[in-house]
């Protein structure tokens, strides 16, 4: 009994830490044409007010957006308010994949699945307003690993947590 509870506590850990090392994972990459472009301007820096140079923007992960957003809200929305909203929600994501890892951890089932959803409705949220947007899809980008690999690590961490929840409710309670 208490073996299965551990067996998903630890696959659900691991995925968790999956998904967090994902918010740092290329979410949208250059094509090969236009990175073979931007290759000669690697090292310049395309906006004054946010630490980024070219050849950061071939690989794009949340981490990398969220701190675009936050240090260049003024450019890229007009207003730094929207730059930290559009920076919040970006880091969401990164944030809710550490609280699944910490629940998952702890072996709480229920804050383990909530705290996937969450995770699972920040990266709708990204991926949504990307399209919307029109950041993707575009001939110059495509999606990268991150974007891939999020929905299929939200549903082995729920099914791991719903395990946890139902061995734990058949008398498997361990000592945290």
């Amino acid at each position: 009994m208490y073996k299965n509870l551990y067996l998903a506590r630890l696959v659900a850990m691991l995925v968790a830490l999956a998904a967090l090392t994902a918010f740092f994972l290329p979410y949208i990459s250059a094509t090969p044409g236009y990175r073979a472009s931007m290759a000669y301007q690697a090292g310049d820096k395309p906006f004054e007010d946010v630490d980024i140079t070219v050849g950061e923007i071939m690989d794009m992960s949340l981490y990398k957006y969220a701190r675009m957003y936050f240090q260049g809200g003024n450019t890229f929305f007009g207003s730094l308010g929207t730059g930290i909203l559009y920076g919040a929600i970006f880091s969401a994501v990164g944030v809710f994949a550490l609280l699944t890892l910490l629940a998952a951890w702890r072996v709480r089932p229920i804050w383990t699945l909530v705290c996937d959803l969450l995770m699972c409705g920040a990266v709708y949220v990204v991926n949504w307003d990307f399209v919307d947007r029109g950041v993707m899809p575009h001939y110059t980008r495509v999606w990268g690993i991150a974007y891939q690999a999020y929905y299929p690590l939200a549903a082995v961490i729920a099914a791991c947590a719903v395990c946890m929840f139902l061995v734990e409710r058949r008398g498997g309670r361990i000592a945290r």
